[in-house]
């Protein structure tokens, strides 16, 4: 099983980086766009190659060993910059089409998550069940803000696929491994979720994202017409 956590760590690195290239590489502006549609454009770029780029580092330190630090615990230096930066990037296309909720609410239950989850890991391991609890609490905070998101961009006319379900049932299924009592198979599930969740993501964003731009300026063209 150690080999197989090896395998993951270094294919979920490839992935990730592979998702970053990508990014990286498609053009900034290849059609005719607003200045609104330019800033949603720019902004999800930005986030997204935070995010890749936060956990590919994460990633390659992981495979190196430059700072000799486990897995484990690198995983929550991580999450705790990129789970904040994974749900901006749907508020900020709620945004986009006219949403005035406030990201605060988010923000913090995604602190909370990570962090109750680093306390139950490497600190108060007396407590692990109840911080899980705490982690998992804030979860659901964190899963109703974006299904609240969600929702408002359907109701605009944003076709989301499967975006919604990386929150939905990626996101839980973090939660339900965290209980996993073997360390190793433990690890290989979190490689998998984060490739899923972050690289395979990315691709997803990208298409909502155009699709989000394109009521974005209809809804321009309607405000014109009036």
């Amino acid at each position: 099983m150690a080999s197989l956590v090896q395998i993951t760590t270094t294919g979920t690195l490839i992935g990730l980086g592979s998702a970053l290239g990508f990014v990286l590489a498609t053009p900034k502006s290849t059609v005719r766009r607003s200045p609104e549609t330019r800033a949603l454009f720019r902004e999800i770029r930005q986030l997204d190659i935070a995010i890749l780029g936060t956990a590919s580092l994460q990633y390659g330190v992981a495979v190196t060993g430059v700072w000799n630090l486990e897995l484990e615990r690198l995983r929550y230096l991580d999450w705790i910059i990129t789970t904040p930066l994974l749900l901006k990037t749907v508020h900020t296309l709620a945004q986009s089409v006219g949403y005035a909720g406030t990201f605060k609410t988010a923000l913090v239950g995604a602190i909370v998550m990570v962090t109750a989850g680093y306390l139950a890991r490497f600190v108060d391991r007396t407590q692990r069940r109840l911080w899980w609890a705490v982690g998992m609490l804030a979860l659901l905070v964190v899963l109703v803000e974006v299904y609240r998101w969600c929702e408002f961009l359907k109701a605009r006319g944003v076709r989301l696929g499967a975006l919604p379900w990386f929150f939905y049932v990626g996101w839980s299924l973090y939660g339900i491994n965290f209980l996993n009592p073997d360390p190793a198979s433990r690890s290989v599930l979190f490689n998998v979720l984060d490739f899923i969740n972050k690289a395979v993501y990315s691709l997803v964003l990208q298409t909502v994202t155009r699709r989000t731009a394109t009521v974005v300026a209809r809804q321009q063209q309607q405000q014109q017409l009036f």
